[in-house]
């Protein structure tokens, strides 16, 4: 609640492409996928009808100077992976997943494509290392080009023009009852494991 207005905002933006990605489309997501994503949106800023996709300073000098994890390991990544959840590792598994993500979606669409090929593949029970291969190719030569990516002087932002939305009509809300809010205020206590 007291923190600076654009950090909030990239918050809400972040947990918002989580929310969306799992509730509007099927399939699974692989962290670095699911992460990098939501970083890039975490960092679009909206103005009129128009959004610009930021480059983060902090994600691209993480990148350069944290500890590197290679493409092949980085696309590997679990849940319970060292590189997703230790604190040591994690600055550097966003960094580079918001890099990877980014250069397929704004830099280079071919890569986005085999982005996109690499997750249809892996929701079709494909396995992960052939699903890699069919989509990437070699995947030192992607590392390499990644990495290339990342040392660059300008590192472009995104950018484009939205179409008017739409007015929302919203039906008049329902009070909750007691309980049912107390079970909200709970599931949201287990879900962010905060402490009441």
């Amino acid at each position: 609640g007291d923190a600076e207005r654009w950090i909030a905002i990239s918050v809400i933006f972040h947990e918002y492409t989580h929310y969306f990605l799992a509730s509007q489309f099927a399939g699974e997501y692989p962290p670095w996928f699911n992460e990098g994503l939501t970083e890039l949106m975490g960092y679009a800023r909206f103005q009129n009808n128009k959004v610009i996709l930021q480059v983060p300073v902090g994600h691209v000098y993480q990148a350069r100077e944290g500890g590197w994890i290679p493409f092949a390991q980085l696309i590997r990544v679990d849940h319970s992976d060292p590189e997703y959840v230790s604190h040591k590792l994690m600055p550097s598994f966003y960094a580079q997943s918001w890099l990877a993500v980014h250069y397929g979606m704004v830099e280079n669409r071919d890569f986005g494509r085999q982005i996109v090929q690499y997750l249809n593949e892996l929701n079709r029970l494909v396995p992960q290392e052939q699903a890699a291969r069919n989509a990437f190719g070699d995947l030192a030569a992607v590392d390499k080009l990644l990495r290339d990516y990342s040392r660059k002087n300008m590192i472009p932002q995104g950018g484009m023009t939205l179409d008017n939305v739409p007015t929302a009509a919203l039906s008049e809300g329902t009070p909750l009852g007691e309980l049912d809010a107390q079970a909200i205020f709970a599931d949201l206590m287990l879900e962010t494991r905060l402490q009441p």
